[in-house]
């Protein structure tokens, strides 16, 4: 497979995370693997480099509660971060209008975005009810969406942890709350300082919140799902969120709106407010599953 990466962008790291071996849908170099699998590296048939997020100072066996926040921690620890840092998901990926991969002679020019814009982020998803997709159907905010399909107290204490430790960023969590889109699956590309100190309030947030949780590890926050089932399994809705390992996922879900919280402190004056925003794609499972 033919490496490329383009020297206007030699400046820019972008991961694509997961928990299990995949096809990457791109050679491009501009991107790496990082993965929690332990499986071997010809597993992903490519030639992407390709980390290991349990390697270093990490909270990789926590993954089932921190979801692609674990690597995003292991970015940030040990990572040597260039000038700027991006975040993929194995499943999910940054695409032109036309919906092709942003690659090679498609990738703008990072430098020149940053110029106008404090922030590259996904195109955010409006919080429709019907199988909590953008398929159509009446919009919720993020306040009854959460209470729809998570525990609503999770979101409370996300408020309460903001009000203690951020009172500034309140405004940010308060708008959040009112919005009715989310930012999905934490991507995004930062310049290295700002990566910084993004991870530097989200990983002071989701600890807190794993302390006053008790949640020391991943089999706390089983049990903690199973013995308050009754908030979390809601299995009238019919629909595979509602099981006890999905819903474990909670400092992932967590995490996602503390972003949300992060963007939108200060209004008209806030980090989304100048944000350049790419669009995304759901990558059909044939193409990155391996048989």
């Amino acid at each position: 497979m033919e490496n490329i990466n383009l020297f206007k962008n030699n400046d820019l790291d972008i991961f694509i995370y997961s928990h299990i071996p995949f096809k990457p849908v791109t050679n491009d170099h501009t991107y790496k693997i990082l993965t929690n699998s332990k499986c071997k590296s010809s597993d992903f048939n490519t030639d992407l480099e390709i980390f290991r997020d349990y390697y270093g100072d990490n909270i990789s066996n926590n993954n089932l509660m921190y979801n692609e926040y674990c690597g995003l921690y292991w970015i940030y620890k040990n990572y040597p971060i260039k000038k700027y840092i991006g975040l993929n998901h194995y499943r999910r990926i940054y695409t032109t209008d036309n919906g092709e991969v942003l690659e090679h002679d498609k990738l703008p020019s990072v430098d020149k975005i940053f110029e106008n814009h404090d922030i590259i982020l996904n195109k955010p998803l409006q919080l429709r009810m019907f199988n909590g997709m953008d398929r159509g159907g009446e919009l919720f905010n993020n306040y009854d969406w959460y209470k729809c399909w998570h525990n609503i107290d999770d979101l409370n204490l996300l408020g309460d942890i903001i009000n203690d430790l951020y009172p500034n960023l309140m405004d940010g969590y308060q708008s959040m709350l009112n919005k009715t889109y989310l930012y999905p699956s934490s991507m995004f590309i930062m310049k290295r300082d700002d990566f910084i100190k993004y991870c530097d309030f989200i990983f002071n947030v989701l600890n807190e919140f794993r302390i006053r949780r008790c949640f020391y590890n991943t089999n706390d926050c089983i049990k903690y799902v199973q013995e308050h089932s009754d908030l979390y399994i809601k299995k009238e809705k019919g629909h595979d969120y509602y099981d006890v390992e999905k819903q474990s996922r909670i400092i992932g879900y967590i995490a996602e709106r503390a972003l949300a919280t992060y963007l939108m402190h200060g209004g008209d004056n806030s980090i989304e407010s100048k944000a350049k925003i790419f669009n995304w794609a759901l990558i059909p499972e044939k193409y990155w599953k391996i048989n």
